[in-house]
């Protein structure tokens, strides 16, 4: 009916709109699903993390580009390959048994936290990784996904934390000061064993409670102490730090601690974070500065009273003098005590009625070993046995450099003011004595005009870090030939210039004991007198002070030359490449080395083209200001093959520029010393002829500047040449005669000198002596052979003496001659 089609044709309309708006809904929802997974993508492909999807099996179904970048691999590489290839092989072994536990059991070592495990780069390196993984369901398929996390610089830091938090650990467990911190509030947050054993409280009782009620809560005298007047409190609320000498802490038991802290805040950027203090227990030493300041009191009462005694001492502990307050004090008359011991007198028992040796006594280590010493705990015994209880002060007297006796003071105080006064002048003395040290440094060392008259090609670096300082060298004749010595001795500055003139004297007295050409001997020879002058052959002897040297003898033909190195190395360079003789590893002095120590003797020959060179270790071990590291031995062979085309005084230039450059800003270490010399075949080093016929005249290179001396020295050559020229001709007779004249002269002359540097009070008198000596043993020792009947024993004496009367004037007589001159020069 129509009624039924209009129906029909209604619910048909009906329907189609329906299906309209169901597409619409459906278009919208697939729309949402594609924007959704877009998100998904960028959020998986711009995530810092890596994102790995595997499924049940463990295959890879996706790979962030994070992960790329964690593991080294492409997407491609990975996906669809089992998880495992990202783990080590111990690891990849028990993944897939993980795996299917967990599908069985729902239970697994990583599934449902973040796990800190190690993981694989595709270059095989491992590294550790954050990996949270998390489950999720595609129908009735488990899929797994997870998240990692490159903790490699986090676990860098980690360590480095720990080593750090270690270190800091140890170092305050061991420093002997009580260390603790504090936060803002003031409660402890750590303290150190130190803190424990002064207070008494265990670390727990003391974490987390507030230090000042704790143990800072009262003044010395009992008073409270409020917080805000602390200046722990203070270096919280200012930032400041504060030291402070004059407080209390208080004990677990109540009793108080003098001490001495620093309180630093502790800042973290700009914000003060808490305070970090420092304490120490100064009880004994406030006790002892109470004590003194008692024992001053009752030394000013008695001094206003009755005022001091005052006595003084020669160098065998007899009185040369007393005051009037030494006979009222001790009962003695002045004659009783001029001319007697003191410590025999009225030193020679302790308080407690023990025997008081005089070696342990102060006032005799103060005139023997010219230091100044204060005593308050001793007694001096009164005429009628009483003993009497004193405070003293012993302090040397010199006239000028040499110590005479000591002055005493009892019960003044004030003399240790004066002493100290005196220590002072005295380092002004040396102070100004600098230069004049200097000065007499360089008269020792060889003259530039004998090196070049011995030496035809060479250079001398010679650098002291300071004004003087303890590098040494020599160039002398010796056997025929030309000897190069360089030393390198323990310190710099005054103390290595004394320890050079020790070397110095040691190598003229060996020299002497020594036969010529024997350089392992000599080196030896030094060494002993070394340890002898230094007293290091003696278990009483305190200095182990030494040298290192290296020692070259040319011999005369030019042919040979002979090395002996005590920790000391020679450089030689040829046809390209730098070889290193290593000398004996043992120096020369020191306590630790045996008085019969022997060095190793290398003889090498000499080739043309060869080039030598020996150096101080100020040179190899001088630090670089950009690297901080040494010089070393490597940059110096190489910068020697560089400079083998240069002349020498060009490569002294090359070398202290490259020394220069090396050290930049870095402070000099030590002193610097470099010797270089080319060998010539047939000549040596340079030397300058043989010794067929040698004369010798007093030119400037042997003139001392003191006439007197230099015509001794004029009439000692003309006595060798003579002498000389009898042995030639082999006739006993006049052998005999020159021998006894030029011996004779040799004495009178060494007495003219003598005298001359007696009367003028010459400081090196000592030194000069000794070398006279070791001459005069020796010659007296040939001079009786040959009166025994061995003609023989004086083949080479005239050289021998030429050497030790040529190398003594350079080394010694121009010293004296100097002296001499500007000393007799002076108005009476």
């Amino acid at each position: 009916t129509l009624f039924t089609l209009a129906l029909g044709e209604r619910t048909s309309r009906s329907l189609m709109r329906a299906k309209d708006e169901l597409e619409d809904r459906v278009l919208e929802r697939t729309r949402e699903l594609e924007d959704s997974e877009n998100r998904i993508r960028s959020i998986i492909e711009n995530a810092v993390d890596g994102i790995i999807v595997i499924g049940e099996k463990g295959i890879v179904e996706s790979f962030s580009p994070a992960a790329e970048a964690i593991f080294g691999y492409a997407v491609d590489d990975v996906v669809g390959q089992n998880i495992s290839m990202l783990m080590p092989k111990r690891d990849a072994l028990e993944h897939d048994g993980h795996l299917s536990r967990y599908l069985e059991t729902g239970e697994g070592p990583v599934v449902g936290r973040t796990s800190e495990v190690v993981g694989q780069r595709r270059n095989g390196e491992e590294f550790p990784m954050d990996l949270a993984v998390g489950v999720a369901y595609l129908g009735d398929e488990q899929i797994y996904t997870g998240i990692v996390r490159d903790i490699t610089q986090r676990k860098e830091a980690e360590d480095a934390l720990a080593r750090s938090e270690e270190r800091t650990r140890r170092l305050l467990e061991s420093v002997g000061e009580g260390v603790f911190g504090v936060d803002t509030s003031g409660k402890i947050t750590f303290a150190n064993p130190a803190v424990v054993e002064i207070l008494g409280y265990s670390v727990e009782e003391m974490l987390g409670q507030n230090s000042h009620t704790l143990f800072h809560h009262h003044r010395s005298d009992g008073a409270g102490y409020p917080e805000e007047e602390c200046s722990m409190f203070k270096s919280l609320q200012t930032g400041e730090a504060y030291r402070v000498d004059d407080e209390v802490f208080w004990r677990k038991d109540g009793v108080s601690v003098e001490v001495e802290y620093h309180s630093t805040p502790i800042r973290k950027d700009d914000e003060v974070i808490g305070a970090v203090l420092a304490f120490a227990d100064v009880s004994e030493r406030k006790e002892a500065q109470r004590q003194l300041a008692e024992a001053e009191e009752r030394a000013r009462l008695l001094l206003e009273s009755v005022g001091e005694g005052v006595f003084g001492v020669d160098l065998e502990g007899r009185m040369t003098f007393v005051n009037p307050q030494v006979e009222t004090m001790l009962g003695y008359s002045t004659d009783d005590m001029i001319g007697e011991k003191a410590h025999a007198l009225f030193h020679h028992t302790r308080a407690d009625g023990s025997n008081y040796p005089v070696e342990e006594c102060w006032m005799f280590k103060s005139f023997t070993f010219g230091d100044s010493y204060r005593i308050d705990d001793e007694v001096l015994w009164r005429k009628d046995g009483s003993p009497l209880e004193i405070e003293y002060n012993a302090t040397p007297i010199r006239r000028g450099d040499e110590l005479i006796g000591a002055v005493i003071s009892f019960s003044d105080i004030s003399a240790r003011k004066e002493a100290e006064r005196k220590l002072q002048d005295a380092f002004d003395v040396i102070a100004g004595s600098i230069q004049y040290a200097s000065r007499i440094q360089k008269s020792i060392l060889p003259d530039p005009a004998f090196m070049a008259s011995t030496l035809d090609d060479h250079f001398v670096l010679w650098k002291p870090r300071d004004v003087v300082g303890g590098d040494i060298y020599w160039c002398e004749p010796w056997a025929g030939g030309a000897l190069v010595i360089m030393a390198d001795c323990t310190g710099h500055g005054v103390p290595g210039a004394f320890m050079t003139l020790i070397a110095s004297g040691a190598l003229g007295m060996a020299k002497v004991g020594v036969m010529p050409g024997d350089v392992a001997k000599l080196v030896q020879q030094m060494h002993q007198i070394v340890q002898s002058s230094l007293g290091q052959d003696t278990e009483t002897g305190e200095s182990d002070d030494g040298l290192e040297l290296g020692a070259c003898l040319v011999s005369g033909d030019g042919h040979t030359m002979t090395f002996v190195g005590a920790r000391f190395d020679l450089f030689v360079v040829e046809d390209g490449r730098v070889d290193i003789t290593k000398g004996t590893r043992k120096g020369i002095g020191y306590r630790g080395i045996p008085h019969s120590q022997k060095y190793e003797s290398y003889t090498l020959d000499l080739k043309e083209g060869q080039t030598f060179y020996m150096t101080s270790d100020g040179l190899i071990d001088q630090v670089g200001w950009e690297r901080r590291h040494g010089f070393g031995k490597k940059r110096f062979k190489k910068l020697l093959l560089d400079i083998q085309s240069e002349a020498m005084p060009d490569q002294k230039e090359r070398v202290y520029q490259s020394l220069r450059t090396h050290q930049g800003d870095e402070p000099r270490r030590d002193d610097v010393s470099v010797i270089g010399f080319r060998a010539r075949k047939g000549g040596g080093a340079g030397t300058r002829g043989t010794r067929a016929k040698r004369r010798f005249v007093l030119d400037d290179q042997l003139r001392v500047g003191f006439g007197e001396i230099d015509g001794d020295h004029a009439k000692l050559f003309e006595l060798i040449e003579n002498f000389e020229e009898s042995i030639r001709a082999q006739d006993h007779d006049e052998m005999a005669l020159n021998l006894k004249e030029l011996f004779g002269y040799t004495i009178w002359h060494f007495s003219h000198e003598e005298q001359l540097m007696r009367d003028t009070e010459y400081p090196l008198f000592e030194q000069h002596l000794q070398e006279h000596e070791a001459l005069k043993t020796t010659v007296t020792e040939i001079k009786q052979k040959f009166e025994d009947g061995d003609d023989q024993i004086l083949a080479g004496v005239p050289d021998i003496l030429r050497d030790w009367v040529v190398s003594h004037i350079q080394r010694v007589d121009k010293l004296l001659g100097r002296f001499l001159a500007a000393t007799m020069e002076k108005p009476d």
